[in-house]
């Protein structure tokens, strides 16, 4: 094999690695979507009865061998405690995970959300409990303890 074979399969491999990650960005877009529009929904009762207040930032996020790009994060303010949880997209290409959300209360190490590169929907990433699914069950225990005073 002479050097010009060699460049056309190194040509080949990074053509087929940039092709991944822009499947990876992709989902990872419409997963995190996804998990926006979930959390709405999840709290649309406490939102209309005043409970709970939610609007997005817009943030940039700059990852390696992505250009930058921008995404909404969510802050849930509870009027009540004057607390708030951020739901913070931290990026997709994350070792061992194909996304990465926290969720930031002042004070309190984040708890981490992940996106498996098995299976399906997000994980709860926080120890000492290991990893366990999301939910509309467990957003809502996260989110009371976060926003207790």
């Amino acid at each position: 094999m002479d050097y010009t074979d060699q460049f056309r399969r190194h040509s080949a491999q990074q053509q087929e690695a940039q092709a991944v990650r822009e499947r990876i960005f992709r989902e990872w877009i419409e997963d995190y979507q996804h998990l926006l529009h979930d959390i709405h929904g999840w709290l649309t009762e406490a939102t209309r009865e005043g409970l709970l207040f939610i609007h997005e930032i817009s943030i940039s996020i700059q990852e390696e061998s992505l250009e930058s790009y921008s995404l909404p994060c969510l802050v849930i303010e509870n009027p009540i405690t004057s607390t708030r949880m951020e739901v913070v997209p931290i990026g997709c290409m994350i070792v061992g995970a194909h996304g990465r959300v926290d969720l930031r209360t002042r004070g309190v190490a984040p708890i981490i959300l992940i996106r498996p590169v098995e299976g399906e929907g997000w994980l709860v990433r926080q120890k000492p409990n290991g990893q366990y699914p999301l939910t509309r069950e467990t957003f809502q225990i996260l989110l009371l303890t976060a926003t207790q005073p």
